[in-house]
């Protein structure tokens, strides 16, 4: 698996962004719900909780390497599998 980190600009670009893609699906979703457009107010909410966090938005794009992909595409839970 490699995994890419960049700056982000806003909750709604980043949900906008990951939800655009029509083979995207949000496996799942912990403290927010609805609308991209009300995940991404969500997030922003939850974001005023702590005044100390300057960098708000850091999306990460993994990307499987092709051994992966073909046993990862279709199953939902070996991809929730162990996560934290």
């Amino acid at each position: 698996m490699i995994g890419k980190l960049t700056k982000g600009t806003s909750f709604g670009v980043c949900v906008q962004y990951v939800l655009k893609e029509e083979k995207a699906r949000l496996l799942e979703a912990i403290g927010v719900e609805g609308s991209p457009e009300q995940m991404a107010e969500q997030f922003e909410l939850q974001s005023l909780l702590n005044a100390k966090v300057k960098n708000i938005v850091g999306p990460t794009s993994l990307s499987f390497s092709p051994e992966d992909s073909l046993r990862l595409r279709n199953d939902d839970a070996l991809m929730l599998k162990n996560r934290s």
